[in-house]
């Protein structure tokens, strides 16, 4: 799902890209997320006044309205469970100034609460729709079976959270440690720990999670340029280790690449992607690193690298053809 503005859109291998209906007449609508079936896309839209903005989910492509928690009618759905059935996001209370999270199941919209007064918003749920992560009052929390607990360093004052696992037990973020250093952080079954201890740079985030929770990626940076950062992974095992000494430590040729953010991470832990530099190029990389088993085994997408691959696969089936 995505969008071509202004109209969410879904794409498929075998039909394209299909528009999504507006609501109600409108005029613009935002999809924001997919369930993992492929079912429901989430997101919002205008009605055909334009004044309003409702949480939307299309169901096989059919728009519906999820409601409001009865404030203003303003309502973004951020997100939603594998299966489609809790969708979170945010939207006016009565009487209420500042946007509440909340949590969408079986057509009834719920308040998660918030942290203190100011904005609270639900940005991310759990695969299997227990748990609900987002922001509020400027730190990131996890809410599940009612309660909402604050998730940030001992010390700090604000955080924000970037992902969870499918059963809730793990989140990653990233964290203020009350010295004025940011620190990418991992909470699990109430544990947090901080995976960036000697990092003194002003941008550090933790951007994915392995399902299992045990292995950590994302980036570090002096500022937002692509060229001041660098890509990390981390396990218990390693702590915090850049991506470039990794796969060169592993025998992988890194001559002419610097690996700059990972942005995402596999189920299993052993396929990262994220942007980099080839020669100075900014492209997209995909990386396999696996040390689960005690041999490591390691590889990196790169020009080179597809031309060996291709060259391979023909040379292979040359000698089948035979």
């Amino acid at each position: 799902a995505g969008n071509v503005n202004p109209t969410a859109v879904t794409w498929t291998s075998a039909g394209g890209i299909v528009a999504l209906p507006y609501y109600s007449g409108g005029n613009f609508s935002i999809a924001n997320a997919i369930s993992a079936d492929g079912t429901t896309v989430v997101g919002y839209s205008n009605d055909a006044g334009g004044a309003n903005t409702y949480a939307v989910r299309w169901v096989n492509g059919v728009v519906s309205n999820l409601g409001s928690l009865g404030g203003i009618a303003t309502s973004i759905a951020y997100d939603v469970s594998a299966n489609g059935s809790v969708i979170v996001g945010t939207s006016y209370a009565p009487n209420e100034v500042n946007v509440h999270g909340f949590r969408w199941l079986n057509g009834v919209m719920t308040d998660i609460g918030s942290l203190g007064i100011g904005d609270t918003y639900a940005q991310k749920v759990s695969a299997d729709g227990s748990t609900v992560i987002g922001q509020s009052t400027g730190i990131g929390f996890r809410w599940n079976s009612g309660t909402m607990i604050p998730l940030l360093l001992p010390g700090g004052s604000g955080s924000e959270v970037a992902a969870v696992t499918p059963d809730g037990s793990t989140v990653i973020g990233s964290s203020d440690d009350g010295n004025g250093n940011s620190h990418a952080f991992r909470w699990k079954n109430g544990v947090v720990t901080d995976l960036t201890p000697m990092e003194t740079s002003p941008y550090v985030y933790a951007t994915a999670v392995s399902n299992n929770g045990e292995v950590v990626v994302g980036w570090t940076g002096i500022n937002f340029s692509l060229v001041n950062t660098r890509a990390w992974r981390w396990t218990a095992a390693t702590g915090n280790v850049s991506l470039n000494t990794l796969l060169a430590n592993a025998g992988v040729d890194m001559t002419g690449i610097d690996l700059r953010r990972a942005n995402a991470i596999s189920g299993d832990g052993q396929f990262i992607a994220g942007t980099g530099l080839f020669n100075s190029a900014t492209r997209a990389f995909l990386v396999r690193y696996d040390d689960g088993a005690g041999a490591i085994v390691a590889g990196l997408t790169s020009p080179d690298a597809q031309q060996q691959s291709v060259t391979s696969l023909s040379n292979q089936r040359s000698g089948m053809a035979a």
